[in-house]
């Protein structure tokens, strides 16, 4: 599928950058899981104004329940905080708070070399936020390369490399060689290719040669997962009893499974 200068230039015009990101107060979660990563940039403030209103609604619901009887509060708070808090919080409802969603595989997940480069299997984003999203996956893969998945690709991930290889000085564009007929000697270029008759941007990997500084993004992140868990314990009859179960890696998959149901709704899955 050809992408047109119009929609090129449409990404050029509303990308947005890590530091415009960072001013907007998001936050990245970047979570490795065997040999896959996931990158979920989302916005924090929405996710504990939600987990508030949640906590504060579940809160007075088992205070009528177990009225005079604080022991038994404690206890079905702390079993509703184990068994459904984090769904009600991440998963049940719009993921409006997800801004961009990515899954990469390792290098050692591919069928052939492909240049050493990682795939991005999963990408979804919120308009304008798709290149910065790439533009970490690269920065943070083996030898800053990556490809698109081998199977199938979105309108909106051709226009983006499109743009690497063609509008991007600091990309290296690196072209892959049909495994299934090689047409030069070294293996190292050689994979899956899309459109074996086109020169298509698909069919190459993508070399950055510079850092996403996302350090404040993270740091964000992980400020939030103790925040989540702090509002998850401090409630009138969670305060005090020692524990609510819920850990920051809770959080975390929280948030993947948000993720997930975002690249879901924008793709029909």
């Amino acid at each position: 599928m050809k992408v047109t200068i119009g929609e090129l230039r449409s990404l050029v015009e509303r990308a947005v950058t890590p530091e415009e990101a960072s001013k907007e107060k998001l936050a990245l979660l970047h979570y490795q899981a065997s040999s896959s990563t996931f990158y979920i940039l989302y916005n924090p403030n929405y996710y504990l104004a939600k987990a508030t209103r949640i906590i504060e609604v579940n809160n007075e619901k088992i205070k009528r329940m177990f009225d005079g009887n604080k022991a038994a509060r404690a206890k079905a708070f702390n079993k509703y905080v184990v068994l459904q808090f984090a769904s009600d919080l991440f998963e049940n409802g719009s993921p409006d708070g997800i801004y961009g969603y990515m899954k990469v595989n390792d290098p050692s997940e591919n069928d052939s070399e492909c240049h050493g480069s990682s795939e991005i299997k999963l990408a979804a984003a919120v308009k304008g936020y798709g290149p910065l999203m790439y533009d970490i996956a690269m920065s943070n893969s083996p030898n800053h390369e990556i490809h698109a998945d081998r199977v199938a690709v979105s309108t909106d991930a051709r226009a983006v490399w499109s743009f690497f290889r063609d509008k991007r000085s600091d990309v290296e564009a690196l072209k892959f060689d049909n495994v299934d007929d090689p047409q030069t000697p070294s293996p190292e270029d050689d994979c899956n290719v899309h459109e074996p008759e086109k020169n298509s941007a698909v069919d190459y990997a993508y070399k950055g040669s510079k850092t996403v500084n996302v350090s404040g993004m993270e740091s964000v992140h992980a400020r939030f997962a103790k925040a989540i868990v702090n509002i998850a314990a401090g409630t009138d009859i969670g305060r005090g009893t020692g524990e609510t179960w819920l850990v920051d890696s809770d959080v975390d998959d929280g948030l993947i499974s948000a993720g997930a149901n975002f690249f879901d709704l924008k793709y029909g899955k």
